[in-house]
């Protein structure tokens, strides 16, 4: 299985989110833990493996600089590509949901401004 770390942020493109491969013996649910506990202001450390690197890296993540993150856990396919590009054609088009996100708070935000008037 391949683990990932996904950030996204108003501040990037639409499906431009940053996608970090977690270390093989990373505990996912502690990495989870770890960010939905986060202070603001506060860096969590996650052990990441960067393309084409051996050695386990941390990177250093303040989630609420981030309007959402996820934790994936995706199974490898024999004889498939480098383990990032490979990742990038399993995941889901993370742009088109968080479009569907925010095109949704965007009416809810439009039918609030309505009610007011």
């Amino acid at each position: 299985m391949a683990k990932y770390l996904v950030l996204y942020s108003s501040a990037h493109r639409t499906g431009q989110e940053l996608r970090w491969r977690l270390a093989t013996d990373v505990d996912l649910e502690d990495v989870r833990r770890r960010l939905d506990e986060a202070e603001q202001g506060e860096f969590v450390k996650v052990p990441v493996v960067l393309e084409d690197e051996l050695e386990t890296l941390l990177l250093r993540v303040q989630p609420h600089k981030f309007g959402a993150w996820l934790v994936l856990d995706l199974p490898e396919v024999a004889g498939s590509p480098a383990p990032l590009l490979a990742a990038r054609a399993r995941m889901p088009d993370f742009g088109q949901i968080f479009r569907q996100v925010h095109e949704a708070a965007d009416a809810v935000r439009e039918s609030k401004r309505q009610q007011r008037k």
